[in-house]
């Protein structure tokens, strides 16, 4: 069966996409979280994903919505203006006309009665046919074998199917006559009030796994990224074996080193995924990593090199040392935006420290003397790490968020 995304416009539907996202005039800044009202089709707009809001079995909602005033500029901005509209329109007519003279009238049925209709109509008779149409929230049946009929003429010819249609004059939703689909969107623009609101409903698609357009605005949503979620899970199976700790020396120094790879793997993981999803950051990066500023390429080796950069930069994020306080802090102000916290650096820096005792000298320090911790230190240090990770965690949510659309 597949999923489908449909694209309304005062309740009116102008178009759909299966298995992929056609994102038509919308924007990112578009975007919106929902929830469907009951007994209604009203969007009921989630700032905050709580699941308490939610009835059992309820599930999310995800839109693009913006004011029919608001699409209606970026149509034009995009060369379908009401004079370009008009030219579609008459071009349409005159196709529908010629055609008509080469129809087998007696045997596929007599269109000729619609001749003096489609001559006599004014483009501003058939747009004011298209707005009873969308005010009523009118459609063809397609599998009728019987005439829709209604009281205006040109209503009728758009509700029903007209043979003699070349393939290239549409038929589209409603069969105003144009010939494409951002005609007889600019069409149906003309005939609504500027506050209507324009739906673009994805929920089909996001729930059926066929876009992830909606990721980074369903973090934004939450009170952490999901990155962070996983950074958690692992202090709290940490703290659970805190008690084990008691008495065994061996195991506190295991777990003291544990916690900070916590903390670099929250790092690692948080400026890839960033990175490698989000084409603006993956510029930040290439153009403030030294290694990548201080390459030389041939021109014959640009699309190359281009084509490869992801997997580039992937490469250079698995050899960076997140430890490494100085540089982790520089990268992540340089690409993220993204400022630590000063307090309680110092100390962190020393767990660093005895970390890499732990780690590279069996649990001595440089004069080969033993490494002594107690489960307060290792509380101590789980509680400094989780400070800073959550307030880097707010800055990075903080900037999910593009303002342009790539």
């Amino acid at each position: 069966m597949g999923s489908f995304a449909v694209f309304s416009i005062s309740g009116y539907d102008v178009d759909e996409s299966k298995n992929h996202l056609n994102t038509w005039y919308f924007k990112k800044s578009d975007r919106t979280l929902g929830r469907m009202a009951e007994n209604s089709d009203d969007v009921i707009e989630v700032h905050k994903l709580d699941e308490a809001e939610f009835a059992d079995g309820e599930l999310l909602h995800y839109f693009y919505k913006t004011t029919a005033k608001v699409m209606k500029t970026r149509v034009e901005l995009q060369g379908m203006t009401m004079a370009q509209l008009r030219k579609e329109f008459n071009e349409s007519i005159a196709s529908y006309l010629a055609s008509l003279e080469d129809w087998e009238h007696e045997q596929n049925g007599d269109y000729r009665a619609h001749i003096p209709l489609l001559k006599s109509a004014t483009f501003e008779v058939w747009l004011e046919g298209l707005k009873a149409i969308v005010d009523g929230n009118l459609k063809q049946d397609y599998w009728s074998q019987e005439r829709t009929k209604h009281e205006s003429l040109v209503v009728e010819w758009m509700l029903n199917s007209t043979p003699y249609i070349p393939d290239e004059s549409g038929p589209f939703l409603g069969c105003f006559p144009c010939k494409s689909p951002e005609a007889f969107i600019r069409a149906v623009l003309e005939v609504v009030g500027d506050d209507d609101v324009c739906l673009l409903d994805a929920t089909d698609l996001v729930h059926g796994g066929w876009t992830d357009a909606f990721d980074d605005l369903v973090e934004f949503s939450q009170p952490h990224t999901n990155i962070f979620a996983v950074f958690t899970t692992a202090l709290d199976e940490l703290n659970g074996i805190l008690a084990l700790a008691d008495g065994n020396p061996s195991l506190t120094r295991l777990l003291y080193a544990n916690a900070i790879t916590a903390m670099e793997s929250y790092l690692s993981d948080t400026i890839k995924k960033n990175v490698l999803n989000r084409p603006p950051l993956l510029r930040r990066f290439v153009e403030s990593n030294q290694q990548l500023r201080e390459k030389k390429i041939t021109t014959a080796d640009v699309f190359r090199t281009v084509d490869g950069m992801k997997a580039t930069v992937a490469t250079l994020i698995e050899q960076t040392l997140f430890h490494d306080l100085t540089k982790t802090i520089a990268l992540y102000r340089d690409v993220l935006a993204v400022e630590f916290p000063r307090e309680h650096l110092g100390a962190l820096q020393q767990a660093i420290t005895i970390r890499h005792d732990i780690v590279h000298r069996n649990g001595r320090d440089s004069a080969g003397k033993l490494v002594e911790l107690t489960i307060g230190d290792l509380t101590n240090l789980v509680g400094i790490i989780s400070l800073l990770i959550e307030a880097v965690d707010a800055e990075v949510k903080d900037g999910l968020i593009d303002d342009d659309d790539e």
